[in-house]
């Protein structure tokens, strides 16, 4: 029988749930939230990390894509889950894995102002959002 093969952020997920209990037990005096906190940016940075690694290693890769990423759960079933760093946000508002390099980001960036804009059928709140994330991601 074959063995199911979790998801790499689910599998980081469940460490971490790991990893608050034992940090739980370990600083009985501090309290849940401090230490839910600290734990939580600890892994939000190793998840960024691998979506960092991920980008790079699909440059070595000779069709320049690689195996296709993780397929995203929708909007709904995203809200379930804790809230992620702000550079990820901005990277889901793109559309692109984190890390993605800077030139990546200048062109995906000039093809969904051209979709998001009000003018040209987008909302307000889309292009605003989009226009926050590329500020964030190009420092500009």
């Amino acid at each position: 029988m074959a063995r199911d093969r979790l998801h790499p952020v689910d599998a980081i997920n469940q460490i971490r749930l790991t990893a608050k209990n034992h940090a739980r037990r370990e600083f009985a005096s501090a309290p849940d939230s401090i230490v839910d906190q600290v734990v939580d940016q600890v892994f939000n940075e190793m998840l960024d990390t691998l979506g960092q690694l991920r980008s790079r290693i699909r440059r070595h890769i000779p069709n320049g894509r690689g195996p296709q990423p993780h397929q995203a759960p929708s909007r709904g079933a995203r809200a379930s889950r804790p809230t992620p760093p702000k550079v990820r946000w901005c990277f889901d508002i793109l559309g692109l894995a984190v890390g993605a390099d800077p030139e990546e980001i200048r062109k995906r960036f000039l093809e969904l102002v051209k979709t998001r804009h009000p003018d040209q059928g987008g909302t307000s709140q889309q292009f605003r959002d989009l226009l926050e994330a590329y500020r964030i991601l190009t420092g500009r």
